[in-house]
């Protein structure tokens, strides 16, 4: 992008230039285009957080103290000072899924993971009294934690491994191989200060440096111990205590048991079913009962983790703003929204009207002027599902997503269903002005009126599990980015067609009249000429090998989202990708661009996971 340079700095360039290529001209490394562009480019975009849209799936809750801890999957761990009402980060950004968190009186320690990729993986700690995370070792994903006697316990796929807290090296404790190979998912000190561990193969106690299995318990998900028993949950026996022999049932009544989450208080026993609420129990012939309403928006939500302070239960979840709160001297009565000041939503769609900016967030759709202040939750009876992609067209903003395609008016009010017999959920939309299309998760694509009525499906062959990721319109032709290469249709035609050879994932679109560009699977950024006669050539070099969700021109230079590793942009005329601006945190994933005037706005997230909201920069005049 050009910037107004006067005489004197452009000779000052021009020498500088000079300077750099006599001294670098035999570095086989040395880029050019890199020095080019920062003589063109003598500011750097910097990347500020809009803190939000709010939300989170909150994944581990951990009290030290009068504190609460909360780590989010997609990044980031969160302190409150007051039982819940308001949160703020802890130390910059930590971009990992965070499985885990425990505290000493020294540090706070998060176990990351999922489960795939090692980069996401390991042990990080912060001293409480402030600071940065440091990496604290290991490799795996890490799915739970606990510090007792001196050392860190964490429990990965098979073992547990632990390490002094002053530091040093992680050993594995069980090289017996005592566990067998189930994930250890909870980590509690139990009666006489000795480790208990619940696995994929059971209940397990570590004493005298050996791990022994606690009765033939079935898989054990979570555990908690309130000072005279220890409770287990799982999900084929629900709550069972141990009686010091066997593991008993606690509790009667209940009707589901997937992936519980537990804990004790006030001689209650409580237990958070993953789609199926809060339920509590205070003795092992009486019934469960619901602790909260029924009604709650909490009650059918997936519930991760539970923490205790005071009379204060917090219930860590993946809807609405990620944690609730519940007096425990009251078994009735609503969950109250926690959460305030926590930021781990994922944007998958940026949008304006020229007024307010909207985002399509995996809570639903927000909304913030253009002009700054706070997000809010977006008109009203909104389903607070997923939305992957939004649309406005006339008087109207539509959103497309797990909860099929909505619309409200833009001066807001209520959203509503649009249109009637769309089979699945939308995953990308579009507007030619008369019709309003959806591409659907399986890749069939349907359109409806936008005066109303039934979605019909528009193209004659069924693509299930081709994806329809992204559309495109020019020249009366709709493209589509699908997962095996990119499908056009004319307006007017009768059938999808492949454009051209090239059969890779294709994410992301951008175009500058001349050439359309994809971003795909893994394999860069691909280009072919609008009018035809070409086929896709790759575009530019550099790039990690990650999928692009994200394209947007600017000015004269392309800019991409990658998975993972942020920003990276190229100029139009071709070359080397080269990061793109600063502040963002390290491992961003990029899901959505909007250029407004000359503030680009990002999205963060992905498909699955969290992310950290929408951030924006300035980057000159368009």
């Amino acid at each position: 992008m050009e910037r107004r340079v006067n005489r004197v700095a452009r000779l000052a360039a021009g020498l500088l230039l000079f300077s750099f290529l006599f001294i670098f001209t035999a570095c086989e490394d040395f880029s050019l285009v890199a020095i080019i562009r920062e003589l063109k480019n003598p500011s750097v975009p910097q990347f500020t957080s809009t803190l939000g849209p709010p939300g989170a799936t909150v994944r581990a809750l951990v009290v030290s103290g009068t504190n609460i801890y909360a780590g989010c999957i997609g990044g980031g761990v969160y302190k409150s000072t007051n039982t819940g009402l308001t949160w703020s980060a802890v130390g910059a950004f930590l971009p990992h899924d965070v499985r885990a968190l425990a505290a000493d009186s020294t540090y706070l320690y998060a176990g990351t993971g999922d489960g795939i990729s090692s980069p996401y993986d390991g042990a990080y700690r912060i001293r409480l009294s402030g600071g940065s995370w440091e990496s604290f070792g290991l490799t795996d994903s890490v799915w739970a934690l606990l510090v007792s006697g001196g050392y860190v316990y964490a429990g990965i796929d098979g073992t547990v491994m632990r390490i002094p807290t002053g530091g040093g090296s992680w050993t594995d404790t069980d090289s017996g191989a005592a566990m067998g190979t189930g994930r250890v998912y909870c980590l509690i000190e139990g009666p006489l200060g000795d480790p208990w561990a619940g696995s994929g193969d059971g209940a397990f106690r570590y004493q005298g440096g050996v791990w022994t299995e606690m009765g033939a318990a079935n898989r054990a998900i979570s555990m908690v111990y309130d000072g005279s028993n220890i409770f287990i949950t799982s999900n084929d026996t629900g709550v069972q205590y141990w009686t010091g022999s066997a593991w008993a049932n606690y509790g009667t009544g209940l009707t589901s048991t997937r992936n519980p989450s537990v804990s004790a208080t006030g001689g209650y026993v409580y237990m958070g079913n993953n789609g199926g609420g809060l339920f509590r129990c205070n003795g092992v012939g009486n019934a469960w009962s619901q602790f909260g309403s029924a009604s709650d928006e909490i009650a059918p939500a997936d519930v991760f983790a539970l923490a205790v302070v005071g009379t204060t239960m917090l219930a860590g979840t993946g809807v609405g703003p990620g944690l609730y709160t519940h007096s425990t001297s009251f078994a009735t009565g609503a969950w109250a929204r926690s959460g305030s000041g926590i930021y781990s939503s994922t944007a998958y769609d940026l949008i304006t009207d020229g007024t307010n900016l909207f985002a399509g967030t995996d809570r639903g759709v927000f909304a913030r002027p253009l002009s700054g202040g706070f997000w809010s939750d977006f008109g009203t009876s909104a389903p607070a599902d997923t939305v992957y992609d939004l649309e406005i067209e006339g008087a109207y903003l539509y959103a497309g997503g797990s909860s099929l395609v909505n619309r409200v008016s833009l001066s807001g009010g209520s959203w509503s269903a649009f249109g009637t017999a769309l089979p699945e959920q939308a995953h990308a939309l579009h507007s030619d002005g008369t019709y309003l299309y959806a591409g659907t998760w399986t890749g069939d694509v349907f359109r409806v009126l936008l005066t109303g009525g039934a979605w019909n499906p528009w193209g004659p062959v069924a693509e299930s599990g081709n994806g329809a990721n992204q559309f495109f319109e020019a020249d009366a032709t709709l493209f589509k980015a699908s997962n095996q290469g990119v499908k056009y249709k004319a307006l007017a035609g009768a059938s999808w067609s492949l454009l051209d050879t090239a059969t890779n994932g294709f994410y992301s679109f951008a175009s500058d009249g001349t050439y359309l560009y994809a971003g795909t699977y893994a394999s860069g950024v691909k280009r072919i000429l609008l009018a035809g006669g070409s086929d896709w050539e790759d575009f530019g070099s550099g790039l990690p090998a990650f999928s692009i969700w994200a394209l947007q021109i600017v000015g004269d230079e392309l800019v991409a989202g990658v998975e993972a590793t942020g920003v990276y942009s190229m100029p139009l005329s071709g070359g080397f990708w080269q990061p793109f601006g600063t502040g963002l945190f390290a491992g961003s994933t990029i899901g959505a661009f909007l250029l407004n005037g000359q503030t680009l706005y990002i999205g963060t997230g992905e498909f699955a996971q969290g992310g950290s909201g929408v951030w924006q920069a300035n980057v000159g005049t368009p």
